[in-house]
Order: C-alpha cells, then structure tokens, then sequence
C-alpha cells in the first residue's frame, strides 16, 4: 500500500513515471505471472480517477480508434504470454524500465489525422501484455498541437484505462485471477486517490533536475536488481 501511495503521488507531481516505478516495485515481490494483472488492477484505479476529473476534454474519436487497434494486439501479446518462460518475461521487464529511464521525452508538436492511432494501440495491447506500464512509451504520440493539456491527461487516461481493464480478464482467461485480492485492492484504490493528491500538493516543494535524478537513480537500481537476480537464477 505505501508503494501505491508513492507511486501515486509520483504520478501527480509528473503526470507519468508513476506507472513504471509501480511495475518495478511490484516485479520485485510477487510472482511474475501476478505482475502485469496487479498492475493492471491499481493502474485502472489510477486512470479512472483522471478520467473523472477530466471527462469532458476525452477526445472520443481517438480512444475509438486506439482501441481499434488494442484489441488484437492484446490478444496476440497475451498468447506468447502465455509461453514463455517466466524468467525470460521478468528479465525483459527489467531491461523495458531500463529502457524507459534513458529514453528521451520530448515529442513534437504533430498534425494531421488520428489514424496513427491504431498501430499506437496496436503495439499499446501487444507491449502491455508483457510491461503494463506503456505511458511512456504512448505519450509522445499524444504530443500534437491540436490537443490541449487537458484532453491529453484525459484522452491518455481513457486510452490506458480500457487497456488495463482489457488485461484483467484476459489473464483470468489463462488462469490468473487477482479478484481474490478484491479486498486488498479497495485498499490499494484509496491510496491511488490519496498519493494523486499528495503529490499535486508537493509538485513545487521538490526541484524538477533534483526530482528526475533520485526518479531515475531509483528506477535503474530497481531494474539492474530484477536483472541481476533473474540472470543468476538462470545461470544457477
């Protein structure tokens, strides 16, 4: 529940990062098959809250066309999912948040239809399969001049939510079920509301250069752990 707590207030403070720093912590406690539904579980509370602060600004026409393209890309991830060695998924989960902690943020202000929407989901569904945490990775796409601040916090919630809504019976479907951690989960879903708060009030308290280096030194140490441990685990 604290790590809920932090990663929600991460959240706040940043409007991403949150997510990734919650895989990473949840990847080094519990069973690799229990990750991604977890994830998915506390992460759909997350996202919904935004979604009910930010209705209004959705744009309807993307989230359409990105579930469009989700749909078959979560059901071919989760079919490989369910194949692959347990290791190997844990290990690609370390290398995926190392990934994100060196990867550049930056987007360009982009034009034009919203087509590009669907292989965005596409690979959204097939990656979140295997990593849960795909913000970062989407964020960039969502970077374009005709869509305000907040119908990107908006839109980008709904996109993410039916994502992780999406994955909760699909690992149910091959037999890993989290319901029975409903309880737990209640829990979990107040401190999604209560860090989303905190870290809102605390956004001008910590300096964004100092933020981002304890973010990403913590993120790589996590990582580098999981790494380290499934490659011995391996080799043993």
């Amino acid at each position: 529940m604290a790590s809920t707590l932090l990663t929600s207030a991460v959240s706040g403070m940043t409007g991403l990062g949150g997510g990734v720093l919650l895989l990473s912590i949840i990847a080094s406690f519990v069973e690799t098959d229990l990750i991604i539904p977890l994830h998915a579980a506390v992460q759909l509370m997350s996202n919904t809250s935004r979604i009910t602060f930010f209705y209004r600004h959705i744009k309807w026409k993307i989230v359409i066309l990105f579930v469009l393209g989700m749909i078959p890309g979560a059901l071919i991830g989760i079919n490989v999912f369910n194949m692959l060695d347990e290791h190997v998924i844990k290990l690609a989960m370390g290398l995926f948040i190392l990934s994100i902690v060196f990867l550049p943020m930056n987007g360009k202000n982009r034009t034009g239809g919203y087509k590009m929407f669907v292989p965005v989901g596409f690979f959204a569904g097939l990656l979140g399969i295997f990593f849960g945490s795909i913000g970062p990775l989407i964020a960039r796409f969502f970077l374009r001049s005709d869509i305000s601040k907040e119908e990107l916090v908006a839109t980008k919630a709904a996109c993410q939510a039916v994502g992780h809504l999406m994955r909760i019976p699909l690992f149910i479907i091959i037999g890993i079920n989290i319901l029975q951690y409903g309880q737990v989960l209640v829990y979990l879903g107040f401190m999604v509301v209560i860090g989303t708060l905190l870290g809102k009030r605390m956004l001008h308290q910590i300096p964004e250069p100092l933020f981002r280096i304890i973010f990403k030194v913590t993120l790589t140490i996590i990582a580098l752990r999981i790494i380290f441990i499934e490659v011995l685990t391996v080799s043993i």
